[in-house]
């Protein structure tokens, strides 16, 4: 039968160091009665004025230990000695973890490395309210802290990215298998998927010059356009000019940029431009479809798209909804009002059947599967007060 020893303190936490299967105790103020077999070997750590202990690395043989206050390491020769205290960097001690094979801690202002017993800053000036960080599987940086989150470039830790993410306070920062990153906020968890891009060549500048609209296609091509070259498909790093429609009408072609696209129901894509002209992109050429529209007036077209459940164009042109087919668009009228929707400027159709539009100096509106002009101003917040610029 074990004999056992009363301990006068509190366990705060307890490790186990798995190369000599030895048994820690971080131990605080308090006390509870522990049963311990003798004959065993065990790690008790020195409790500190400072409270409970916050993480503890082995490295190179030594044992480091983060308390609020101080940190301390234990020696290979098994002599504790004390690395730092909060007065000497004005700031408690947050976040403390291991990077190839060098400790690094974080503080409210900065990044810190064990080097020699002693804090070597990672910046020369200091970041302000800065508490956690994390290096990621690419070896980016990731510090956040109070209303910031913000990345580094792939083993370079001296340049950041923008915020990508203002709101709150952040308090640690993991990633998973998947190489999403998790950050623990005060307010709840947040998931920050990575994805995958790929830069332009700067060195082709020249025929991204005045880009305006850039549309995915489905075989991964990118079909562009703007003010200076007209449409453009970018595959393989580099830009393919496309011809004009061979029909009448085209000359202000490369000055004219898409304003607005949609895909109808078998993937084709169609283009409204800011000259009013409504084109049919087949993979290699455009076509002129504009005629179809019949357009009455100056006004510019705002806005397009297909809905499938209608298998029908909806367009915010000539200061109003058309809707229709190539073979035949006419002015929406709806049931419920009896009068032409006057200048929408945005129009989605919502998988569900309900058409979203945005009307101009009214706010946000709805097309019910019964073709009632709904207002929807009061669910949405939006009034339309401010116009559209």
């Amino acid at each position: 039968m074990p004999q056992t020893i009363t301990l006068i303190f509190l366990a705060f936490k307890i490790f186990w160091r798995q190369k000599t299967n030895i048994y820690g105790l971080v131990l605080q103020k308090g006390y509870t009665n522990l049963q311990i077999p003798f004959g065993e070997k065990y790690l008790f750590i020195p409790v500190l004025r400072t409270g409970g202990c916050l993480s503890i690395i082995e490295a190179n043989g030594e044992l480091y230990c983060n308390y609020r206050h101080d940190i301390v390491c234990r020696k290979k020769d098994g002599k504790w000695i004390h690395i730092a205290s909060e007065s000497d960097y004005g700031s408690v001690f947050n976040i403390m973890s291991l990077h190839d094979n060098q400790i690094w801690i974080s503080t409210s202002n900065n990044i810190y490395t064990i080097i020699d017993y002693h804090l070597v800053p990672l910046y020369k000036e200091n970041i302000r309210d800065y508490f956690t960080f994390h290096i990621d599987s690419k070896n980016r940086l990731w510090i956040a802290g109070n209303n910031f989150v913000k990345i580094s470039r792939p083993n370079d830790w001296q340049h950041f990215s923008d915020s990508i993410f203002n709101a709150g306070y952040h308090f640690l920062i993991s990633e998973d298998s998947d190489h999403n990153i998790w950050i623990g906020k005060r307010d709840g968890l947040l998931k920050i998927k990575d994805i995958g891009y790929t830069i332009i060549d700067k060195n082709i500048a020249g025929p991204l010059q005045g880009l305006y609209n850039i549309i995915p296609l489905a075989d991964n091509r990118l079909l562009l356009s703007g003010v200076k070259n007209g449409e453009q498909v970018f595959a393989d790093n580099r830009c393919t000019q496309i011809m004009p429609p061979r029909s009448p009408g085209n000359q202000y072609y490369y000055g004219d940029p898409v304003d607005a696209y949609a895909f109808d129901d078998k993937k084709r894509l169609w283009m409204v431009t800011d000259h009013r002209k409504l084109l049919h992109f087949n993979g290699e050429t455009l076509e002129d479809f504009s005629d179809a529209l019949h357009l009455r007036t100056a006004e510019g077209i705002y806005d397009m798209d297909f809905v499938k459940s209608r298998k029908q164009f909806f367009i915010c042109a000539d200061s109003t909804l058309l809707y229709g087919t190539l073979s035949k668009f006419s002015t929406f009228i709806p049931r419920n009002t009896s009068v032409p929707i006057h200048k929408p400027t945005l129009v989605h159709g919502l998988k569900n059947g309900l058409i979203l539009l945005y009307v101009e100096g009214r706010g946000i509106y709805g097309i019910d599967e019964e073709n009632n002009f709904i207002p929807l101003i009061k669910e949405t917040g939006i009034d339309g007060r401010k116009k559209r610029e």
